[in-house]
């Protein structure tokens, strides 16, 4: 009922999408743990004595708890919950930890909106592995607090529908009161207006008082459940932020009583002026709104222009839903005891009226609405994924729903009302109109069900950021000293973008650096690029108040500072801190950090290039100096080259049976290969135009295992191959335990035993350091050769099917990850701390085998049996995989180009493919003059936008032409004979 526009379908619905994107609540609905120190990707340090927790909002630690359990279920926390950096993070010490997996449960209560929100997570200490399976268990993320949402559901519907009736009473009725105020209908219509007045009234008190019993009930509801929860009586509860706002709601609706009870007096006296009740009830239901937003979602931001918006939401849904109520429950039947005619022409021309007042409420929140939520969440594909995204689909369903009741009623209902009326019959409009607006009402209903669980749940970024805080941990810590000043310094999360950097400063002389600075006055913070030209840029820090000082200035000797870093770009900024003392020379530090985007501002996308049919590539490896990457083919005796830019393949043959390994030496520029069925090596040389390939027969070495098997009797089988430093190629010669040196310069080849029964070598890496490395992947070994002295050493053993070696660069530190393939993990081992850390994948059925590094620093590795491509972020453990379009597609191993995109071949899908990765650029400020990187993605405001300016657009022309047809219907109505004119 609410559109009596006449213009197409497709308007209207973009116009109700429009609305149900801007009453999408633009907030985290409760706390969430954003991150958490030490976290489930990188293992705490043995000897580990605290436990941190960061939230996405302001808890309080009255009514919040942080419990620490070991791996038989005790709990080992010292009781000590503290705030560790103001009221969004909370700290609890512990014995100094051992290794093992540790269980961490939290219970926080919000100061926004009260909500009590339980979480948990595990971390590990030491060398303890945390089984993938049981973090899945483990971890339950609650996104829709249900109870709450029940609770939330009568009051909602309550207030909607008193603020509903009040509007309807006094614009809709009040209209038609003052068309028959003048002595236009004659005494007659005068007495007949009079009885459906004082009948309208008595609908009105009836109504809004169903909706106050509404809202007392859902009053008591919420503060038996807050109770509940906080296991507390009532004078505990209320003295929570969240109970004042109760207390607050409470008395409001103890004056709405006042109004509703002086309305029913006048209803019983009769008189004629009723119009002060319901401006005053009106006022009371507005104000009982506010407290609905200030313990909402626009509250939960804690910026003015998000409750204003939230406030506004609430007032919407009143005029619109509450209006829809109030005239299929208050005003049709009331006029249901009236003569027909005067009947149908107040039902007819309360279309028109209604429209106009539903119209202009929509044009303020198109106006206000994108605009706010555009500055908060850009990231459509995160909303889309999401159990809130799936609500928003429900909802609009259920606008359209109702947008398609309104278009009956425009359609159907007032347009064959005015067709009556041309043909000089009483239109039939209030029975017609009241089945219909009933439908709508209860479509009404079904939507504030909506907006309930939307309230009482997390939007994307909380549902999905509360996954992610389970395997981020924090990017960037370090400590430096001045002279006599120890600084602490962390940035969160650490990568291009946004970040938090927080800077503690403490007197480094004696105590560790565990004294407070007397004379500190405050920290000052600049980051520039000089790599890039950007000259220094302060950023502004505050201090953070001690825990309890309520203190929010600057001095309160907490000596910890707080701001906001902006990295536009990806590459070495510099940092410098500075602490300024009042009574001594300020002391300053400098840092050089690398900053990198973190895996949630990427984007990937997949390109597939088909190959003949019956084609199965396997391996490939990079040409720097042509740019194509060549593949290996297990089918058939060639080879295949890529052209990176178009994606163009050429294949080359030659005499053998197969192709199975690549490898580019860098020493000659040629493409080496094995051919494992045929026993032969080979290799092609691109920078000559002329070039074939020359195969190279391999002995039919003896096995060097210490207790043979009759299968390393048969011919040597040349697997993977490798090009060393010196030019000289390694092989590993799986069925013959060993591993193979040929030398170029004198043809010959040298072999060296790998110990062990059925070791079965299976990869190779040449490493920085000269030595080439291995892995064996039946004895679980990994080891280095001497290529001086073709001495074998074995460093690693017990892991599970180690197979695929990749060095990061010297930059990264170096270190050198193995894919355990059976053991479902990539593990990276550090080369000088002889040290392992395990990253366990999150599909217990992906088998991790090849790896390669993007221009990130992001290591990629092939999930074969998936049909997905995995990629890890080293600097904090942050795991996401990536689905490959084609089914049972095979990809084994990765190479990366020299755009730092990543090639596979999929083995079975006979198809190359290359994922390719964009960074989105950076939204906040910081960055002066200096752009980032081009936008590649479709953002939100790429779609809002137009959709603001349609919806603008349309409102005008819609509430014009409700004006329009309420004059026009007016004039049709009283130019009718007297003796068909309805009044």
């Amino acid at each position: 009922m609410q559109q009596s526009i006449t213009t197409p379908a497709l308007p209207l619905l973009l116009l109700s999408l429009t609305i149900l994107v801007a009453l999408a609540p633009p907030a985290y609905a409760h706390p969430f743990i954003e991150y958490t120190v030490p976290s489930t990707a990188q293992n705490a340090q043995a000897g580990t004595d605290e436990v941190v927790v960061f939230f996405s909002e302001a808890v309080d630690i009255e009514f919040s708890d942080v419990t620490v359990m070991d791996d038989k279920g005790n709990r080992i926390d010292n009781r000590d919950l503290r705030y560790h950096q103001g009221d969004t993070s909370l700290a609890v010490s512990t014995p100094p930890m051992e290794d093992g997996v540790y269980t961490v449960s939290t219970k926080v209560l919000s100061k926004v909106d009260g909500h009590l929100v339980p979480g948990v997570f595990l971390f590990g200490v030491g060398d303890a592995v945390i089984d993938r399976e049981m973090l899945d268990q483990e971890m339950p993320t609650e996104i829709l607090l249900l109870p709450e949402a029940g609770a939330d559901l009568p009051g909602l519907i309550g207030q909607t529908v008193i603020v509903g009736a009040a509007v309807g009473a006094l614009a809709v009725w009040g209209a038609h009161a003052r068309m028959h105020a003048g002595p236009r209908g004659g005494g007659g219509a005068e007495s007949e207006f009079a009885a459906a007045d004082r009948a309208h009234y008595g609908r009105f008190v009836q109504v809004t008082g169903a909706g106050l019993l509404l809202v007392l009930a859902s009053n008591i509801l919420v503060i038996m459940l807050q109770m509940s929860r906080l296991e507390s009586g009532l004078a505990e509860a209320v003295q929570t932020q969240f109970g004042m706002i109760w207390l607050a709601r409470m008395a409001i609706t103890v004056a709405l009583f006042g109004v509703w009870f002086a309305a029913n007096r006048t209803r019983r006296q009769q008189k004629q002026s009723r119009r002060w009740p319901q401006a005053a009830m009106l006022a009371a239901a507005l104000a009982l709104m506010m407290t609905s937003s200030m313990s909402g979602h626009g509250a939960a931001t804690e910026t003015a222009e998000a409750l204003a918006l939230d406030y506004i939401h609430n007032i919407v849904a009143g005029v619109w839903i509450g209006g829809i109520i109030y005239i299929a429950f208050g005003i049709l039947p009331a006029l249901s005891g009236c003569p027909e005619p005067l009947r149908e022409r107040i039902s007819l021309a309360s279309i028109p009226r209604f429209s106009a007042i539903f119209i202009i409420s929509v044009g303020i929140v198109i106006v206000t609405g994108p605009v706010l939520l555009w500055t908060l969440e850009s990231d459509v594909g995160m909303i889309t994924e999401s159990v809130f995204g799936r609500l928003i689909i429900l909802k609009v369903v259920i606008a359209s729903a109702m947008v398609a009741m309104g278009g009956l009623v425009q359609y159907r209902i007032q347009r064959g009302a005015e067709s009556d009326i041309r043909a000089s019959r009483r239109p039939a409009v209030h029975g017609r109109l009241k089945r219909t607006l009933r439908v709508d009402a209860a479509l009404g209903v079904s939507l504030l069900v909506v907006v309930a669980l939307l309230t009482n749940g997390t939007l994307p970024a909380g549902e999905i950021r509360s996954v992610e805080a389970q395997e981020v941990s924090p990017g960037f810590t370090a400590t430096e000293f001045a002279d006599s000043v120890r600084f602490d310094v962390e940035i969160t999360p650490f990568g291009t973008g946004d970040n938090v950097i927080v800077v503690s400063a403490s007197d480094a002389g004696g105590g560790g650096g565990s004294g407070s600075i007397d004379d500190l006055g405050a920290i000052k913070a600049k980051v520039s690029n000089p790599g890039r030209g950007v000259p220094p840029i302060e950023i502004e820090m505050a201090e953070v108040p001690l825990p309890g000082s309520g203190d929010q200035e600057a001095g309160s000797g907490s000596g910890t500072y707080r701001g906001d870093l902006t990295l536009a770009f990806a590459g070495a900024w510099l940092l410098e801190i500075e602490a300024q003392r009042t009574q001594s020379a300020s002391e300053s530090i400098r840092l050089d950090i690398d900053a990198r985007p973190r895996l949630a501002s990427l984007d990937f996308s997949i390109t597939e290039y088909a190959l003949p049919n019956g084609t199965s590539p396997l391996h490939a490896a990079f040409d720097p100096v042509t740019g194509s990457m060549w593949f290996t083919d297990a089918s058939a005796p060639r080879l295949w080259e890529a052209d990176t830019e178009t994606g163009d393949m050429t294949p080359h043959a030659f005499d053998g049976e197969s192709s199975s390994f690549i490898t580019y030496n860098e020493r000659d520029g040629q493409m080496w290969f094995t051919d494992s069925r045929g026993g032969h090596i080979g290799y092609v040389d691109p920078r000559n135009p002329g070039y074939g390939i020359t195969t190279i027969r391999t002995p039919d070495f003896e096995s060097r295992a210490p207790t043979p098997d009759p299968a390393t009797q048969d011919r040597a089988m040349p697997f993977f191959i490798e090009a060393g430093h010196d030019g000289d190629v390694w092989l590993t010669v799986i069925n013959k335990g060993l591993i193979a040196r040929y030398d170029q310069q004198s043809g010959r080849f040298a072999e060296i035993a790998v110990p062990g029964r059925d070791a079965f070598p299976f990869s190779l890496a040449a490493g920085p350091d000269g030595m080439v490395w291995y892995t064996a992947t039946g004895s679980g070994t990994v080891g280095y050769i001497d290529p001086s002295s073709n001495a074998l050493t074995e460093v690693l053993d017990g892991m599970v099917a180690p197979e695929a070696l990749l060095f990061e660069d010297r930059r990264a530190g170096g270190g050198l990850w193995i894919s355990e393939h059976t053991g479902l993990a990539i593990a990276r081992y550090d080369t000088v701390l002889e040290t392992v850390q395990r990253h366990a994948v999150p599909d217990p059925d992906a088998l991790p085998f090849g790896m390669a590094f993007d221009r990130y620093g992001n290591i990629w590795f092939a999930e074969h049996t998936t049909d997905k491509i995995g990629v890890i972020d080293p600097r904090n453990g942050e795991i996401v995989e990536v689905d490959i379009p084609t089914q049972t597609s095979f990809v084994q191993f990765l190479e990366a180009d020299g755009d730092g995109d990543i090639w596979f071949a999929e083995q079975r899908g006979e198809k190359i493919g290359v994922l390719s990765i964009t960074e989105r650029p950076s939204i906040g400020g910081g960055g002066g003059d200096v752009q980032g990187p081009p936008a590649y993605d479709v953002r939100y405001a790429d779609f809002v936008s137009p959709l603001m300016a349609l919806g603008v657009l349309s409102v005008s022309l819609f509430y014009v032409r409700a004006v329009r047809d309420r004059r026009r219907l007016d004039g049709m109505i009283m130019s009718m004979p007297p003796d068909r004119r309805p009044s």
